[in-house]
């Protein structure tokens, strides 16, 4: 026999959240592969976390190449038609798994301007950040009042909130996912902005070095963009560059 329960109210939001913005997001996903070996020697040589490096390299990918910065938008389609966002900094929604009611959620941290800080700076924010419980989140009484909200409110109340033009200091502009100490080879996130990043485990994979077969450590790296706004050859090429970088990154953490 089964036996039925309410779902957990932040999840009834997560999911009005991610139905209603499918009205301005064409989901493609797309990802590649990448030697992980450089990014461990700087992990354990600076003591940064994975999403720090990641995070710090993607904005850097970004803001070299004017190409890029179409991938730092989010699509707001009103009541009267579309505008794409562009913003002058890289912000970012790290996904941050927390307690809730006896189960794991996932909430989002707004970590602002990466371009600008440094990669300690964004360290210590982020660690900081980690450590913190669930009440300890400002937003999140709000929206789990609001969750518990009926239905025919709560519904369109979000609908109206998605047709106001997105703040980004407040929603982050690029989405981000790691899961790179798993043991998954990779997934696609959702998300309503242009792109999310969802960062697969680290797992070993056979490589040739100088004639003699050895192995090292591969991680994904897979994006979803929206393909209203963006086509996969942009997002192939900027995968390509980050790809690129994070293989190439110095011991010393001066690359980034």
């Amino acid at each position: 026999m089964a036996k039925f329960s309410k779902l957990n109210p932040y999840r009834v939001l997560t999911g009005n959240t991610l139905l209603l913005t499918d009205h301005s997001c064409y989901p493609i996903p797309i990802s590649i592969n990448v030697n992980g070996e450089k990014l461990l020697a700087l992990k354990k040589a600076k003591g940064w976390t994975s999403t720090t490096i990641l995070t710090k390299a993607i904005a850097k990918t970004i803001t070299a190449n004017p190409e890029y910065s179409v991938l730092n938008t989010i699509l707001h389609k009103g009541i009267v038609g579309h505008k794409l966002a562009t913003y002058d900094q890289v912000s970012f929604a790290i996904a941050i798994t927390r307690r809730f009611e006896g189960e794991r959620i996932i909430t989002p941290y707004y970590l602002e301007h990466v371009e600008a800080k440094s990669a300690d700076k964004v360290d210590n924010e982020l660690r900081n950040e980690f450590k913190k419980d669930i009440d300890d989140i400002p937003y999140f009484g709000k929206a789990v009042k609001f969750a518990k909200l009926p239905g025919f409110i709560q519904r369109p109340a979000m609908l109206v909130a998605t047709m106001l033009p997105p703040k980004p200091l407040m929603t982050g502009a690029i989405g981000f996912s790691n899961l790179i100490s798993s043991k998954v080879s990779g997934f696609h996130a959702r998300s309503a902005r242009t792109m999310i990043a969802a960062i697969g485990g680290m797992l070993p994979q056979p490589v040739i070095r100088e004639g003699r077969l050895q192995e090292e450590l591969f991680f994904s790296i897979n994006i979803t963009f929206n393909h209203l706004v963006v086509d996969a050859g942009i997002v192939a090429d900027f995968l390509a560059d980050l790809k690129e970088q994070l293989e190439s990154l110095a011991v010393n953490g001066d690359s980034l």
